[in-house]
């Protein structure tokens, strides 16, 4: 019995010595492997090793301290073989740049010229070698003028070259312009296109025109060309108005264009038909005018002062003896001529503004013998005429003799030292009468 528990713990003891030293070789064996985080840019690359698929990046390697070999594929990108000196413990290992596989394409087009676009940029015209395409698909536009826009797909799947041949085809139209006045410049934007009549083909589509021309308000039209057809299109400009700025020496005068009043002096008119010959005449009273004739610059204010004026009425200047007559003209009373600081000497009577033409002139005192004097005259335009040498008989005088007699009539002369006068009672009649025989001398007014 004691033997057998001798052997008992004995086998014990050896049982835990084994496990003792199986344990401390299993953690001298993890201690002694190296662990890396295998990585790649762009990642999902498939990881190999010794030809076998063991995941993709970014994967976590364990091992045994040694050199392995990896390989890194992934569609689009050209293989890549790492290496990884794999140590104890935690490696570092940098992250691996994949290089993107690329390849070229010869674009070929019919017309040749056309543009190509790739992500809507311009990136040369055809015959185009196109480099540096990646994997994949990528879309070109193929654009040249009067022709329809095309798009195409290029798959790029290796690294051979790869070659399109495109047509386009032609979406041109035919644009004939005409206007009213000829002549006129047509504008797309800024870019000239010709003047009316005008005939052009353009891509089709839809095209905002400017007409222009000088001495004309811009027109604006949106046209749409259609391929294969022809688009014809007319057009009419309206011109710049014109202004007339008008004067002359009369201020207020009438200003007439056509017959119609359009204004007085000084007179600003607008909006006038330019090139349109008008007839221009200025109406004033007492004045005449001939009509002139002008035509008006488009867009502009022409400046013009009328001189041609002319009095359509004459004057008349009287010179008449004595003061005090009446002056009728054609029955109408126009005025008493007055004394000259004379008194007996009457000072110059002067009518303005009389109409052209032959006129009546009466001349009349109640005392005068006769009572009055008609005489026809001419008024010539913007002239004077004068009539003088008319003398009326008018008593001025009043004689009371003392033997109560009364005359009326002319004192013609006095003679204070023979002590007379001479008297004149009718026209052509005189005597003396002694200043002895007069009891009063009175004078009549000059007044009718």
């Amino acid at each position: 019995m004691k033997k057998i528990l001798q052997n008992f713990l004995t086998l014990l003891i050896t049982l835990n010595c084994l496990c003792f030293f199986a344990s401390c070789k299993k953690e001298q064996v993890v201690e002694n492997k190296g662990v890396a985080i295998l990585n790649s840019n762009p990642q999902g690359a498939e990881i190999y090793y010794n030809g076998k698929k063991i995941g993709v990046t970014p994967k976590e390697i364990k091992g045994v301290p040694k050199k392995y070999i990896f390989k890194l594929s992934k569609e689009g990108y050209r293989d890549n073989f790492t290496e990884l000196d794999l140590k104890i413990g935690t490696n570092t290992v940098p992250e691996i740049q994949l290089e993107q596989l690329k390849s070229s394409c010869l674009i070929l087009t019919d017309p040749i010229g056309v543009s190509v676009y790739i992500k809507g940029q311009n990136i040369g015209t055809t015959p185009l070698i196109v480099r540096d395409l990646t994997f994949g698909q990528h879309e070109i536009v193929l654009k040249k003028s009067g022709f329809s826009e095309k798009y195409k797909k290029i798959d790029i799947d290796d690294a051979r070259p790869k070659k399109i041949y495109e047509q386009l085809i032609s979406n041109l139209g035919v644009l004939e312009l005409t206007s009213t006045p000829s002549g006129v410049s047509v504008y797309l934007g800024e870019n000239f296109l010709g003047e009316t009549p005008f005939r052009t083909e353009l891509s089709e589509g839809e095209y905002k025109l400017t007409f222009k021309k000088p001495d004309y308000y811009d027109l604006t039209a949106d046209l749409v060309v259609e391929s294969g057809k022809t688009k014809t299109s007319e057009h009419t400009l309206t011109m710049l108005p014109a202004s007339l700025k008008i004067d002359c020496p009369i201020k207020g005068a009438e200003v007439y264009l056509d017959g119609k009043l359009a204004g007085k002096t000084p007179a600003l008119i607008e909006n006038l038909v330019a090139e349109k010959e008008y007839e221009l005449l200025i109406k004033a009273t007492h004045y005449i005018s001939n009509p002139i004739k002008l035509k008006l610059t488009p867009g502009t204010t022409k400046e013009f002062f009328y001189q041609d004026l002319k009095r359509n009425v004459g004057d008349l200047e009287l010179l008449v003896n004595p003061p005090g007559v009446t002056v009728y003209i054609d029955g109408q009373k126009i005025g008493v001529i007055q004394p000259s600081e004379s008194k007996h000497i009457a000072e110059l009577f002067t009518v303005k503004n009389l109409s052209i033409g032959t006129h009546t002139l009466k001349l009349s005192h109640k005392l005068a013998k006769p009572d009055s004097i008609k005489k026809t005259f001419e008024i010539n335009a913007d002239e004077t005429t004068r009539i003088s040498g008319i003398n009326l008989w008018i008593p001025n005088t009043e004689i009371i003799m003392k033997d109560g007699s009364r005359e009326i009539g002319l004192i013609i002369s006095e003679n204070k030292r023979n002590g007379y006068i001479l008297f004149e009672p009718r026209p052509g009649l005189r005597y003396s009468i002694r200043n002895s025989d007069i009891e009063e001398i009175i004078s009549l007014s000059v007044e009718e």
